[in-house]
């Protein structure tokens, strides 16, 4: 048995070596991962390398200046996730994303004497939360009457955050 070995010759496509670029590197300087704001935009900001890159920030092209880039993303009430992706050519691309918390603020509206149960499910209603707690002195169950909200804590007009417990101070007489 007679077995000949060929010379395997390997050739690339393309023919020649491709320049590859050092790693786009990518750092967020603002805002930090489970930031808990305000407002309903967020200033998201950071440096890039090479300073060729481009920067894609929530699905939208942003400027890049000598290495840095900034722009505005507008929030939805609760969780945001921002992501961010630069890329340059020879490169691969690189992304991070930071979760960005936007609280609402609510009044507390004005409850003062409705019924307990009615205070309570305006309360619910607009997102807050209901703690009932008794004003009566110890004989209040004698007397005649229904009890009622005399007061709040905090104040009607007072701006909190979504889901705050709301104390419903309640009597038969305020």
């Amino acid at each position: 048995m007679l077995c000949l070995l060929a010379p395997l010759a390997i050739v690339g496509c393309g023919g020649g070596s491709a320049h590859k670029q050092a790693p786009v590197r990518l750092t967020l300087a603002a805002p930090t991962d489970g930031a808990r704001l305000l407002q309903d935009t967020v200033h998201v900001s950071g440096t890039v390398s090479p300073t060729a890159a481009t920067v894609t920030v929530a699905g939208k092209h942003v400027p890049v200046s000598s290495g840095s880039f900034d722009t505005e993303v507008q929030l939805e009430p609760g969780q945001n996730v921002v992501d961010v992706l630069a890329g340059a050519k020879d490169s691969a691309a690189v992304m991070t994303a930071v979760r960005v918390y936007r609280e609402v603020m609510l009044e507390v509206p004005d409850l003062v004497g409705q019924k307990p149960s009615d205070a309570s499910d305006a309360l619910i209603a607009k997102g807050l939360k209901a703690k009932e707690e008794n004003s009566d002195s110890g004989f209040d169950f004698i007397l005649p009457g229904s009890r009622k909200v005399c007061a709040t804590d905090p104040d009607a007009g007072t701006k909190v955050p979504s889901g705050t417990t709301v104390a419903l101070i309640t009597g038969k007489f305020c």
